[in-house]
């Protein structure tokens, strides 16, 4: 029996069944976003950028518009 909360715009699993190491990681990533003030937000923005070039890169989509195209018609994205 899952389910699913919003958390500072990241759905997170609930589940029972799940185990320390999964709590910690999902905690990890939590704070790791959670941890930015205004003074990085530049850096920041330089992190999103890279993140952005790089997965369009890896997924052979020349930019933004090519992806959106792409995932125009799917009804279901799974990023795990």
């Amino acid at each position: 029996d899952s389910q699913f909360t919003l958390t500072n715009g990241l759905f997170i699993q609930n589940n029972s069944r799940e185990t320390g190491n999964q709590k910690q990681t999902n905690q990890a990533f939590t704070n790791k976003w959670t941890e930015y003030s205004q003074e990085e937000i530049k850096e920041k923005e330089k992190l999103f950028e890279f993140q952005k070039n790089w997965y369009l890169e890896l997924y052979g989509f020349e930019n933004e518009s090519a992806l959106a195209n792409f995932l125009k018609e799917k009804s279901v994205i799974l990023d795990a």
